[in-house]
């Protein structure tokens, strides 16, 4: 385990990284790189370039493996673990530390989850992929979240041009 520094947490050593073909080549540099600062990637894949790869294959694996734990867990005196997380007041006090520095006092933890949401949809993010990054249970919920709705008068099915052989 590594500490962070000045908060008494640590960080796994193990570092789980995926990619599709879009991101072969910057995700091998990445798994070199921490290796390099003596953590322990785990490469999921894949492991050859191939443009007809999909990123949720690879993704998923990342998903769960991150999901499984923990990335910070809180160390008392003497560097020994204490609990398996941390609790969201130490988040909450990171955070404070941080964003006061940037000369933005007022940012809470859940305007940061907020804005990441946003700003994957306004990357064109699938509100499909952004409803599980943000552990929702449904579709409706993300969109109330983001503050969209679905277009049902400009369908993207509607832009599908089929004929029917009669």
């Amino acid at each position: 385990m590594r500490r962070s520094p000045g908060y008494g947490a640590t960080l796994s050593e193990q570092i789980y990284v995926g990619a599709d073909h879009a991101g072969f080549r910057l995700k091998q540099k990445l798994v070199d790189e921490l290796a390099r600062l003596g953590y322990e990637p785990v490469d999921v894949g894949p492991k050859a370039l191939d443009p007809a790869d999909d990123f949720p294959d690879y993704g998923r694996p990342v998903a769960a493996a991150v999901s499984e734990g923990h990335l910070f867990r809180p160390v008392g005196r003497g560097d020994l673990v204490r609990g398996l997380r941390m609790s969201e007041k130490i988040v909450w006090q990171m955070l404070k530390t941080y964003v006061a520095g940037a000369g933005l006092p007022d940012i809470a933890p859940h305007d940061l989850r907020r804005t990441t949401a946003k700003l994957c949809r306004a990357a064109g993010g699938e509100l499909e992929q952004i409803q599980l990054l943000l552990g929702h249970s449904s579709v409706q919920t993300t969109e109330r979240y983001l503050g969209t709705r679905q277009d049902l008068a400009h369908a993207p099915n509607d832009a599908i041009k089929l004929k029917l052989a009669v």
